[in-house]
């Protein structure tokens, strides 16, 4: 039969298996959406286009955002799978296909694995193999159950594309028959297999395969002409590393972790050469895992050995090829490094080009031997091949539908934590699905699920296990594993909260949420989700070291910082609620954060940060400053009920801390404005009452005495002092500095006491004069150093001003320098708060 009609009849039959992963005589007739497609696909937010966007922005930030490759923990999974060009063709897939992208992007791969089937046969046709080797390669790579990773998966798609541009970089690498295409091929190949490894970071191999391909097979005259060809190869790939590695920072690596390491990866290595002859093989959710004992060393002796034999062997076509073959499955090594599952389906994929041609070469090769070595090796081909298509028809339809896909990957790998995350994920999309009783039956059921998986990777002090520290350094696996329980806790602590028969304990809660971030250490979502989880149960201070957590990962991130401050004040930390909220005012102005309603509901929050830490840290200006936030939004026409009744309330205690301050004149600006807003019946006219009775009682008794001591029944001066007092209680300004004045040049001048007396009574008890009050009470303390009542109201100014390092060290010399003053003790409780919040601004 013609060669390209026997090459037609492999595509098709190729075709034919595959079809099964994507349409079906029965219901669902096609595929749907599998495990990771939500966060690669569908659910990435990174490919779609914004309002006001242009339609090559989600283009944009596949090829310069490192977490564009995953939702919703992209940062962190999308840092370990970084590739460009793949998501550039999702990107296009997602704005083509819409809700049905995964269909869209499944036809795809199929379409890239069919075209890997005919580059592959030209491949081995450029080597030199002769027509049955270029069907066999061809056969081998249309019936590989390796296909069904990446042909029949869209999260898988990147090794179908790095294949595909890797194996026609190797083609073109290795150059045409005319001297002009030589010139150019060399290059051209260079750019697909720089395309290649931002695609996948396998397809490195398939680089240096091609390397070796071009120094065994090239046809140049000289040594010095295939170097000059290999670099104009490699200046492309080379440009595509250093930009990969530019983008990403390095990977961090936990020092506790125990998983797979180089040795792990020269056992990948085998395996990932072998995978093409092992149709029945673990399912490729078999997750991290490392070998033990002497199989480590063996293998990385094995690897060594083989290399160094076909180097010595690779003038010989079919040892150049296999030696290219082995060169490509290497980069498996650096992947047991860095701790991704040595033997995976996606990176085995991707050198199946290689593999598939150096076997195809192999075995043509000895079937020229003789006929017992002719026998054996048709035997073994035809053997591959019909167990590869068996298997490929047999495991097609599950990747069709996503329970069938999750059952198989249970049966092939019943112990896998991976596969364990997606029955979380499933359990937890029925029961948000579900209501009333079902939705409790279903959280159960999902309760079942998570509890055992959050014990393989927390053990019960908190730590975490051998088994979920493997986990943490596979980037991916950690992220499918820790989004389902991070998304369980969130559920979960709904119910839990809720209350009710049959709802998740805390315990599972809070398990679930911390087993999360144990896993993705620098997932801020996942610690923000363990915020809400702790703090709807009532764990308060886990909550707030946890949301913590997420805004020192995202510190401009509005709706962290939104979080921390709310569970602070819950908590009693006003402090630390204040500057979050502050922070997260100030972020959201500069990003233009929030819609009207979250912008609004931040001003309220903050507002009451600011009336709590007034009330607690003694910063009576954060009165004032609330009082702004709610009378600019009463002023933009915002005249909601909880909106007056907030901004009574807050003139109300604000009046009533001014009061207990014996700041009087200030006190009843704030009760008239909360009258203003209640009515002469409510509690801040009561007390409006009160205070004006007090005032009208104190200045009553003033004149009285200043009466008494001018017919010779007391001290002028000192009736004239409490007059001015009172006065200044009153808010009698000019009349008081009628009276100190008058004091002063009955006395003769100024003394420590009148200083005192102005300074604490008139300068101190208004805002705009906070200045002249501390340089009043620094003359009095001048002449009299152990003053500590004057002390205490300087640390007082000082404070308003907000000058804390300074109110703190005057506080303290109160304390210490008046051990029988009445507020000595106060003072020491005052000095302590301000120490916590100059601790926590710097911080």
């Amino acid at each position: 039969m013609d060669r390209r009609r026997l090459l037609a009849l492999v595509v098709l039959f190729g075709a034919a298996l595959h079809l099964l992963a994507h349409v079906s005589p029965s219901a669902p007739h096609l595929r749907e959406a599998l495990p990771e497609d939500a966060p690669a696909l569908l659910a990435n937010s990174a490919l779609d286009t914004a309002p006001g966007e242009a339609g090559a922005a989600p283009l944009m930030r596949a090829l310069t955002d490192p977490s564009a490759a995953w939702e919703p923990a992209g940062a962190v999974a999308g840092r370990h799978r970084f590739r460009p060009v793949a998501t550039v063709l999702l990107a296009v897939e997602r704005a083509a296909g819409g809700r049905h992208a995964a269909r869209v992007a499944g036809w795809v791969s199929l379409l890239l694995h069919l075209g890997l089937v005919v580059l592959v046969h030209r491949v081995v046709r450029r080597l030199g193999g002769s027509p049955t080797a270029q069907i066999a390669a061809a056969a081998l790579v249309a019936t590989s159950p390796l296909a069904l990773a990446a042909a029949a998966w869209p999260a898988r798609q990147p090794a179908a594309l790095a294949a595909v541009l890797g194996a026609a970089g190797v083609l073109l690498t290795l150059g045409e028959s005319t001297q002009a295409r030589s010139r150019v091929a060399p290059l051209l190949g260079g750019l697909l297999l720089g395309a290649a490894v931002l695609s996948h970071e396998a397809a490195v191999g398939l680089v240096a395969a091609a390397v070796v391909l071009r120094f065994t097979f090239g046809s140049d005259s000289g040594v010095g002409t295939r170097a000059f060809v290999v670099a104009r190869a490699l200046v492309p790939t080379v440009a595509a590393l250093a930009w990969r590695a530019a983008t990403l920072a390095p990977l961090s690596r936990p020092e506790s972790a125990v998983g797979p390491d180089a040795f792990d990866g020269a056992v990948g290595a085998i395996l990932t050469w072998l995978a093409p002859a092992l149709p029945v093989r673990a399912h490729l959710a078999d997750g991290p895992w490392e070998a033990h004992g002497g199989v480590r060393l063996i293998a990385a002796a094995v690897v060594l050995m083989t290399l160094a034999m076909l180097w010595r062997r690779r003038a010989a076509p079919v040892a150049g090829a296999l030696l290219a073959s082995v060169v490509a499955c290497l980069p498996a090594v650096a992947a047991g490094a860095y701790g991704q599952a040595p033997f995976s389906a996606t990176a085995a994929y991707v050198t199946l080009p290689i593999v598939a041609a150096a076997l195809a070469l192999a075995l043509t090769a000895a079937a020229r031997r003789g006929r017992a070595l002719r026998t054996a090796s048709i035997g073994a081909g035809v053997l591959v091949l019909v167990a590869s298509s068996v298997a490929t028809a047999a495991r097609a339809p599950s990747h069709r539908v996503r329970a069938a896909f999750i059952e198989r990957a249970r049966r092939d790998a019943p112990a896998s934590v991976v596969v364990m995350g997606w029955r979380l994920g499933s359990a937890v999309v029925t029961a948000e699905q579900a209501a009333g009783d079902e939705r409790v039956a279903a959280l159960g059921a999902a309760t079942e699920i998570a509890r055992p998986l959050a014990e393989r990777i927390l053990a019960t002090d908190g730590t975490t296990t051998a088994e979920g520290a493997g986990l943490q350094r596979d980037g991916v696996a950690a992220t499918t594993v820790a989004t389902v329980l991070a998304w369980y806790a969130r559920i979960a602590g709904e119910q839990q909260a809720a209350g009710g028969e049959g709802a998740p304990t805390p315990l599972d809660v809070e398990r679930a949420g911390r087993a999360a971030v144990a896993l993705l250490p620098q997932w801020a979502d996942g610690w923000a989700v363990l915020a809400e989880s702790l703090a709807r149960l009532g764990a308060l201070q886990g909550a707030l070291q946890a949301a913590d957590a997420a805004g020192d990962l995202e510190p401009e991130s509005v709706d962290f910082l939104v979080l921390e401050g709310r569970i602070g004040l819950a908590l009693g930390h006003a402090p630390l609620a204040v500057m979050r909220l502050g922070e997260a005012d100030a972020s959201a102005q500069k990003s233009g954060w929030g819609t009207p309603e979250q912008l609004r509901e931040l001003t309220l929050l903050r507002a009451e940060a600011l009336v709590a830490d007034a009330a607690t840290s003694g910063r009576l200006n954060q009165f004032e400053t609330a009082a702004e936030l709610l009378e600019g939004l009463r002023a933009k026409g915002d005249q909601e009920f909880d909106l007056r009744q907030r901004t009574y309330d807050l003139y109300l205690v604000w009046g009533d801390e001014l009061a207990s301050l014996d700041r009087t004149a200030l006190a009843r600006i704030a009760y008239q404005r909360a009258v203003a807003l209640s009515g002469p019946r409510s509690w801040a006219a009561e007390h409006l009452a009160w205070l004006d009775a007090r005032l009208a009682r104190a200045w009553g008794e003033a004149t009285r005495t200043l009466q008494r001591a001018q017919v010779g029944e007391g001290n002028v001066a000192n009736a004239l002092l409490e007059l001015a007092i009172v006065l200044c209680r009153r808010g009698k300004w000019d009349e008081a500095d009628a009276v100190f004045e008058k004091l002063s040049d009955a006395q003769g001048g100024m003394n420590a006491a009148l200083r005192y007396a102005i300074a604490v009574h008139r300068h101190a008890a208004r805002p705009d004069e906070l200045t002249q009050a501390e340089a009043e009470l620094r003359l009095v303390l001048k002449e009299l150093p152990a003053f500590a009542e004057a002390r205490f109201n300087l640390g007082g100014v000082l404070v308003q001003q907000g000058r804390l390092e300074e109110a703190r060290e005057e506080y303290v010399r109160a304390a210490r320098d008046g051990p029988e003053f009445e507020w000595s003790s106060e003072a020491l409780q005052i000095a302590q708060r301000l120490a916590e919040i100059l601790l926590l601004e710097r911080n």
